[in-house]
């Protein structure tokens, strides 16, 4: 093993081949590998099989939301302010709200964005008094 393996964080290694073992554009070759590799590290494999028949890892965090991961927006109130005492440090609160703001822009025109994300965007926007102009002379044309 070389020096530069023995100093990689062993979870994070690990999070990489789950990750490996459940693309879909990854070889069976190379998910066999990474199965192989979490064996050897101690991680459980278990009797779920992929399409292949082959073991496939399993996950053990009982509290992993699935849903809040994939929608990111179950417990947030998309009608509130954006709070501009979380700017990052060094950062000015202008400087951050701005940013937080043009990201929540960048997904109304973003078209791999989902309807429901792209809704959630345009009510922080304007509850933020932000909404770009041409999205509020189209509101009002429909």
């Amino acid at each position: 093993m070389s020096s530069n393996q023995s100093q990689k964080d062993p979870n994070r290694v690990a999070a990489g081949l789950k990750a490996t073992i459940h693309n879909d554009n990854i070889s069976e070759e190379t998910k066999d590998r990474a199965a192989e590799r979490l064996h050897e590290m101690g991680v459980e494999v278990d009797g779920k099989t992929r399409p292949s028949g082959r073991s496939d890892v399993s996950y053990t965090d009982e509290d992993a939301d699935v849903d809040d991961y994939e929608t990111g927006v179950d417990d947030y109130d998309a009608g509130a302010k954006i709070d501009t005492k979380a700017s990052p440090a060094g950062g000015s609160d202008d400087a951050h709200t701005n940013r937080v703001l043009g990201g929540y822009k960048a997904t109304l025109k973003n078209d791999n964005v989902s309807d429901e994300a792209k809704a959630h965007a345009r009510e922080v926007l304007e509850a933020n008094d932000a909404m770009p102009q041409t999205q509020t002379t189209r509101n009002r044309d429909h």
